[in-house]
């Protein structure tokens, strides 16, 4: 019994990695996105990052999805 109780731990483990290695990732991209928001709307970054995750929710499209959209359409610009 302890092997698989090794082995859920060691799977839990590796899924947190995963997911600590993607917000790390993601991370330079949502706070350049904040700064196009406190430009754009004269906002601190409080009000810019809650703005992200409105219409995150709103357009049920993960946080790092709407950020990079940002600069995919000021690069089409």
């Amino acid at each position: 019994m302890a092997a698989v109780g090794n082995a859920r731990r060691y799977l839990r483990s590796l899924a947190l990695v995963h997911q600590l290695r993607t917000a790390l990732a993601s991370r330079p991209v949502i706070e350049q996105a904040k700064g196009v928001q406190m430009a754009a709307h004269g906002v601190d970054a409080d009000r810019a990052f809650k703005m992200l995750v409105e219409r995150s929710q709103r357009e049920n499209v993960k946080l790092y999805d709407v950020a990079h959209g940002f600069f995919t359409t000021i690069n089409q610009a």
